[in-house]
């Protein structure tokens, strides 16, 4: 016999299904391990993943209830599945309530640029540069620049210390430029950029 997760039943009486009973109480810890740390382990029965069944549109909340669900996502970079939230309508009919995106399938730690997410559907990049003009490409891919603020670190040396002035141009989808009138020598001018999925 195998595992049955229907045994035991409330009726008929447990003493009809004794074989069925005796198979599930010996592969229990078998069965039971998948997705949880295996009993008789420290510690024993917690969740060690959850699966989400992917959705193909929101499935909407009208109750007093959050909905957390998995839906594929189409970005500039590939097609994801990633997790969603959706709460209950709050504000007056005239504002949809979106889900909100709360994954993404990638977290960039190694610079010179640096990605994360932000949840509603955006990405955060950052970075820093030591020569202008520079030309920075947002990876991975997004499909708009939203904002990008720079700022300069250092002063001029000549004369009166004055702070090196820094700004940005967004040139296409995923790049902008860094420039400055004032920056020579060494010096470093940090960016950070939100991008739109």
């Amino acid at each position: 016999m195998t595992y049955s997760p229907t045994e035991p039943q409330d009726t008929p009486p447990p003493a009809i299904a004794v074989n069925q009973l005796q198979t599930n109480f010996a592969q229990f810890g078998t069965i039971f391990a998948n997705n949880h740390t295996a009993l008789n382990n420290t510690n024993q029965g917690k969740h060690e993943a959850v699966i989400f069944q992917q959705q193909t549109s929101d499935p909407g909340v009208t109750d007093d209830y959050d909905c957390l669900y998995c839906k594929n996502v189409t970005t500039a970079s590939g097609s994801f599945n990633e997790l969603f939230l959706q709460i209950p309508q709050f504000l007056s009919a005239q504002y949809p309530n979106r889900p909100q995106q709360l994954t993404y399938n990638s977290v960039k730690t190694t610079g010179p640029q640096y990605q994360s997410f932000l949840p509603g559907g955006y990405l955060m990049y950052w970075g820093s540069v030591n020569s202008v003009p520079s030309t920075i490409t947002l990876s991975p891919l997004c499909s708009g620049i939203a904002s990008v603020v720079v700022s300069a670190h250092n002063f001029t040396s000549v004369g009166t210390p004055i702070p090196f002035d820094a700004y940005a141009f967004v040139t296409g989808n995923n790049t902008f430029n860094i420039e400055s009138s004032l920056a020579t020598g060494a010096f470093t001018i940090t960016y950070v950029a939100i991008g739109i999925q």
